[in-house]
């Protein structure tokens, strides 16, 4: 005889005897107990917790406040708005900004002006590395630039400048010979200084001397004094010259370059620095370096 099939039944299942329906209550008891701990703890016993630690920051941040970018927290910039022009050896960083100075050239200005001590020439102002014929403008209007100081020995101190002006290297016209009779530069140095010249087209002013590879600030400030630059370059003619000539330049990443080249193709001129600052991609300091190397007639 086949056995018989025994029926399953769900309730045997569902069956709990007294005890274990207490245990089953006490512990959905305690699980919900759990779950609201948490919100009832910071209602009852930390109220005003973070409050409190509000309260002691910004009592700190008012004795104590944060630094700032500029050297000087005096606010010289109210004196810009009531139309009083200030000295450029009180101006703070926040002054440069609020007069139109972009923030990356008010920094370069203020780290310029405590590298030499404060200007005493406005020339040394226009000195400043990447400032344009703008900003200078904008420099004169706000700011009152210092002029040099005439002394009684001056005749005496221009014949004595003038004797050394002439004794000085002009790094745009000499040779590897004239550039080794000074003193830091031997023949390794000397060729890599024309070799630069030759790719920027001529040097601009002197501190691009800085760029060349080894050239550390012991050794520029040794050969500095004993240099001049006249800043007679040699201009890229962007509309009549073939690539080859600007593929190669220090300014212009080679990347650059080939837009610049495929641009060229699709565009027969590039009237001006705008059209080619959107050829090549250019960041406005980097066109601010490459723009006095470029000639866009055609």
């Amino acid at each position: 005889m086949r056995p018989k099939k025994t029926s399953f039944k769900w309730q045997n299942w569902l069956y709990f005897n007294n005890a274990e329906k207490k245990a089953t209550l006490i512990l959905l008891l305690l699980c919900i107990i759990l779950c609201i701990f948490p919100f009832c703890y910071q209602w009852l016993f930390k109220p005003n917790f973070n409050l409190k630690i509000d309260h002691v920051l910004v009592n700190q941040l008012a004795k104590n406040p944060m630094p700032s970018q500029v050297d000087d927290e005096r606010p010289i910039y109210e004196e810009i708005y009531s139309g009083k022009k200030i000295d450029i050896n009180e101006a703070t960083w926040i002054d440069l900004t609020k007069s139109g100075i972009d923030k990356r050239m008010a920094s370069k200005i203020i780290n310029y002006r405590k590298a030499i001590g404060g200007f005493t020439d406005r020339n040394q102002i226009f000195k400043t590395y990447g400032i344009t014929a703008s900003q200078i403008s904008q420099l004169e209007a706000k700011f009152i630039l210092p002029e040099k100081a005439v002394t009684q020995n001056s005749d005496q101190k221009s014949k004595v400048k003038s004797l050394k002006v002439k004794a000085l290297i002009e790094i745009n016209d000499s040779d590897s010979a004239a550039l080794t009779t000074i003193k830091g530069i031997g023949p390794a140095f000397a060729s890599r200084i024309i070799r630069y010249r030759n790719n920027l087209g001529g040097y601009q002013n002197m501190a691009q001397l800085k760029e060349i590879y080894g050239m550390a600030d012991s050794i520029y400030d040794k050969i500095s004094s004993q240099m001049s630059c006249n800043g007679i370059i040699k201009k890229i003619e962007i509309n009549k010259l073939p690539a080859d000539f600007y593929l190669k330049h220090p300014y212009l990443p080679s990347k650059k370059a080939y837009l610049l080249k495929n641009y060229q193709k699709q565009h027969a001129v590039i009237p001006n620095a705008a059209s080619f600052k959107m050829a090549c991609m250019l960041d406005q300091e980097s066109l601010d370096k490459l723009l006095p190397y470029l000639d866009f007639n055609y």
